[in-house]
């Protein structure tokens, strides 16, 4: 609970910016830190948090930790990764619209507390393929709206 006193205290006061908290499971090399699932465990600091917004790792980690998912809060928003950046290989648009649907299909959050991002890491990697990655996303979620 200390670390989430600490970043509420760094929060605190702050007014008109989105407060967004990241849940790194890798390092700043494309590197796998974290293997063991820990969505589960930090569900309750999820809601301590004076953030608008969690963001994690769910790509990469094949949407293994989806039904650890299912106390989110209700008053935030779930940022999920749909794009792996450890991996060099572009996604399609499909594969984009496939991972949405599937957190969607899950039932944790509503499509208006969906945030739509790539799992992090993704500045590591060249101009070209991480131009490619974001152009597949919004093609992706455009998709999705549509079928919204």
């Amino acid at each position: 609970m200390w670390q989430i006193e600490v970043m509420n205290r760094m929060f605190d006061g702050l007014e008109g910016v989105t407060k967004l908290w990241h849940i790194c499971y890798g390092s700043v090399d494309g590197q796998t830190d974290v293997w063991e699932d820990k969505g589960k465990d930090m569900m309750p600091l999820f809601s301590e948090a004076n953030v608008d917004a969690v963001h994690i790792e769910f790509t990469h980690r094949e949407f293994g930790e989806l039904e650890d998912f299912r106390g989110f809060p209700d008053d935030k928003a779930l940022g999920i990764g749909v794009l792996d950046s450890k991996d060099t290989n572009v996604e399609t648009p499909e594969q984009v619209a496939d991972r949405i649907r599937k957190v969607l299909n899950a039932d944790i959050v509503p499509p208006e507390r969906l945030l739509i991002m790539p799992d992090c890491g993704l500045g590591y990697f060249s101009r070209s393929v991480a131009s490619a990655k974001l152009k597949a996303m919004g093609d992706g979620v455009r998709m999705m709206r549509e079928e919204l």
